[in-house]
């Protein structure tokens, strides 16, 4: 999960809307983060708990993240 924080991160960068939140997700298939970034005097970021889909309740969680982002996005 780590590996791809910095890839993340330099796409993110790249959201011509600075003026607005960008929000990412990881993924390795089986564990999830989420991540927002903001742009203020400097860019400043933010990272989730980590989910497992082998934790009880974490998939339904996740899901709800997704429907709530669609939601923000639109």
């Amino acid at each position: 999960m780590e590996i791809g924080l910095a890839q993340i991160l330099v796409y993110m960068m790249g959201n011509p809307q600075l003026n607005k939140p960008s929000y990412g997700m990881i993924t390795n298939g089986g564990e999830f983060a989420f991540i927002k970034l903001v742009k203020a005097e400097n860019y400043q970021y933010g990272i989730s708990n980590l989910f497992a889909t082998r934790n009880p309740g974490d998939l339904y969680r996740v899901l709800q993240i997704l429907k709530h982002l669609s939601e923000i996005v639109s």
